[in-house]
């Protein structure tokens, strides 16, 4: 003997309620149970759900073949060395200013909050009886400082890196080539290891050139210059 069970279940669908009548096959027993009497369960339709035909089953499924997707080669994005906020600067970072006389000290010369930089180039001044210059790369002649990695040379070029330790001048000259993306945020563009020579205190700062009147060039892809203010230090040499 077969019994067959009934569930009737009322789901709540866009404000209409639609009956789900499930079935189930049991297995067969040997002895089976007595059947429990279901409550009687009154569910009201509204008059569009009971008017309604039944629709085929039959479900006609178009296919709609997706667009080719198109690859767009983007262009280069810069080197990111920090975020940008505030205006361009570039200033000489000391560890510590004071310097005892006949110790090295290495100061570095920072860019910071610059977007777009192809090219830099600085002069400095300093006291040559009070500080010398450390040359950075003895297997060239004449005294040269550190490039940094803000214009790294790998993707550019140094084309002005010159210390003259009698007059106390300090000119460095760094720029990018194509394909190289341009910088934006913050970096060392340079650094000068000082050597303490004499007693007293030797300003560097950065001194006007016919060139670059304020000590300081900054130029993007295009050559246009950009804006920047400088800020110089002092050793005291003791």
């Amino acid at each position: 003997m077969k019994a067959k069970i009934l569930l009737a279940v009322g789901i709540l669908v866009a404000g209409s309620v639609v009956m789900l009548i499930l079935s189930q096959q049991p297995k067969k027993q040997d002895t089976p149970p007595a059947p429990k009497s279901l409550p009687t369960v009154s569910i009201l339709l509204p008059k569009s759900a009971v008017n309604q035909k039944p629709t085929s089953k039959n479900v006609s499924v178009t296919t709609v073949p997706l667009p080719t997707p198109t690859i767009v080669q983007a262009a280069p994005t810069s080197i990111p060395f920090g975020t940008v906020s505030g205006e361009t600067r570039i200033l000489i970072i000391l560890s510590q200013n004071v310097l005892p006389i006949g110790d090295t000290r290495r100061i570095s010369i920072q860019i910071e909050n610059v977007a777009g930089l192809y090219g830099a180039e600085i002069h400095l001044r300093f006291d040559p009886k009070k500080l010398q210059v450390e040359d950075a790369d003895p297997a060239l002649p004449g005294v040269q400082v550190q490039p940094g990695d803000l214009l790294d040379p790998k993707h550019g070029m140094v084309i002005l890196n010159a210390v003259d330790n009698a007059t106390g001048t300090i000119d460095y000259a760094a720029i990018l080539t194509n394909p190289a993306p341009p910088v934006t945020g913050s970096g060392p563009l340079a650094s000068v290891l000082f050597k303490g020579t004499g007693l007293g205190a030797s300003s560097i700062v950065f001194t006007p050139t016919p060139a670059a009147p304020a000590g300081i060039l900054l130029s993007d892809r295009k050559g246009t210059a950009i804006a920047a203010q400088a800020q110089s230090g002092t050793i005291t040499v003791q």
